[in-house]
């Protein structure tokens, strides 16, 4: 399921149809603010009819461990139309988007002075690679990379949801 890295692998997202891409945008940067994680939006290009954006969005689970989670989203064929939707016109896209998240599990990331504890000799460096692969190995992929795996499709699932996409049945 996972690399030697903690990376989690990419679930991606592909939708055309009608739909606000502010909207779009505003529940997933809610959901994630509202998860606990601060986000970053580290591109945006708007050359019409593209759009295309890169999040990276980050949550401190303990002092030794950290979730990121990566999302591109390409919007492509972005055209605007306006829809009357519950008697109200409203102004909305048509267009194709392809959502991409990915993360993964960060262990001894820098604190707030930019240093990491277990990097500073080669001792450490080598305790390290010992300490996660034998002593905490199983503690990381029981509980921090598969729960959180689970957590980006959560995130998937209710984006799916709010694009009208079919859902039920799916995770809980």
């Amino acid at each position: 399921m996972l690399d030697k890295n903690k990376n989690i692998p990419p679930t991606v997202l592909k939708y055309k149809g009608i739909f606000d891409i502010g909207a779009l945008y505003k529940f997933m940067s809610h959901w994630l603010i509202n998860e606990g994680f601060e986000f970053y939006e580290t591109k945006y290009k708007h050359k019409p009819p593209k759009i295309e954006i890169n999040w990276e969005a980050n949550k401190r689970i303990t002092s030794y461990v950290k979730y990121i989670m990566e999302i591109h989203f390409y919007f492509y064929g972005v055209n605007d139309v306006e829809v009357i939707k519950d008697g109200a016109k409203r102004k909305m896209q048509d267009a194709r988007v392809v959502i991409t998240f990915s993360g993964k599990v960060e262990t001894d990331y820098p604190d707030i002075y930019g240093d990491k504890n277990w990097e500073k000799n080669k001792f450490f460096v080598k305790a390290k690679k010992f300490f996660e692969n034998y002593i905490i190995r199983q503690d990381l992929d029981v509980k921090h990379i598969d729960p959180f795996y689970y957590y980006i499709l959560r995130f998937y699932e209710d984006v799916k949801s709010f694009l009208g996409m079919e859902t039920v049945g799916g995770l809980s």
